[in-house]
This record gives C-alpha cells, structure tokens and sequence, in this order.
C-alpha cells in the first residue's frame, strides 16, 4: 500500500480566499488503500504541509504553510487569504489557470499532488449582475437576457474545454469572456 495524497479547493464567495480540503482520507482496504492509517502513514507523523500556487501566466509562486490545520480528515479546510497571494485585503484573487502544488512530508517521505485550477469567480459574478437588472450601475437592460445567456454558456465551454485539458483552448474561452464582462458597464464584481 501507498500513501496517496490529495487534495480540493474551494473559493469564498468573496472571492478574495481559497479553502483547502485534505481528501486523502482514512485507509480503507476496500475503497481507500492510499488513505491515512496503517498499513500506511499515520496522520500524526506529518511534519509539513505546504501548497504553492502560481498563476500560470506569471511566474510567481507562493508557498503558503497549512501544517497548522493540514492534514486531517474531519473535512476542516486551511483558508488561504489574497494577502497570502502578494495581495491587498481588499483586492480578489484574479481569475485564470492557476497551477497547486501540495507538498506534504510524512516520515520523512515527501509526497505531492499537483493540480491545475481555472479560477472564474468573477466572470461568473459579471455574469449573474447581467441577469439582475437591479445591480448598482447596471445600465444593460436592453438585450440583457441575451448578454446573459452568451456569457454562461461561454462559461460552459470554458469548464469544458478545461476539464478536457484543453488549456491554450480554455484561455482562448477565457479572453473572450473577459471581454464581454469589459464591454459591459453593469458589474460591480
């Protein structure tokens, strides 16, 4: 058996941090032989847990240290801030591909699980605000349900084209939806 490191991630509603989920698990000879327990590892002889993330056009990584709350398996996340990320507390985590590298020593073995994230919180909010013809400086009324409509499934494709490894596709996806939130004077995200 091999201990089998994982990850996942959420991002605040705010969208200025981002949750961090051990989803390694307990061992389990049926369903979860990589997980925590013997005949693997003990959670407890851990000695680092790190993840650095680094936007996939820049390359600067930052390297936040989740020991104090990572790993464990009650589903408690470490929350990274946008301060963490070289960002004022008021500023939200830019969209785009972004790339997570967990790092975590256990018995002096080092195990990693990399993963390749697409951030579109604000996209998505632009998108919402292009339905709620109530949102402050909204002045899009005319053709709304339309702008609306081009930018979700615009979205979709987005998602999709990610989850397919498409990235140079999904990018493509993501300027062009940028450009239809840029276009428009009712976001406030």
């Amino acid at each position: 058996m091999a201990l089998k490191i994982d990850f996942s991630f959420a991002q605040s509603s705010d969208l200025k941090s981002l949750e961090i989920y051990d989803t390694t698990g307990v061992y389990n000879s049926t369903n979860n032989v990589g997980g925590w327990g013997f005949p693997n590892p003990e959670l407890l002889s851990t000695t680092v847990d790190e993840i650095s993330i680094q936007n996939t056009d820049s390359s600067i990584s930052y390297t936040v240290d989740m020991y104090s709350v990572l790993p464990n398996v009650i589903n408690q996340p470490y929350v990274i801030k946008n301060t963490d990320l070289g960002l004022s507390a008021l500023e939200q985590i830019p969209d785009g591909q972004y790339q997570l590298v967990r790092t975590t020593i256990v018995s002096n073995i080092t195990y990693t699980k990399t993963r390749r994230v697409f951030l579109i919180g604000q996209l998505q909010c632009c998108a919402d605000q292009m339905l709620d013809g109530q949102a402050p400086g909204c002045s899009c009324e005319s053709g709304r349900l339309t702008n609306a409509s081009i930018i979700q499934y615009t979205l979709f494709t987005l998602r999709k084209a990610f989850k397919s490894q498409k990235f140079e596709r999904a990018n493509q996806i993501f300027v062009y939806a940028q450009s239809l939130c840029d276009q428009k004077t009712c976001k406030t995200c």
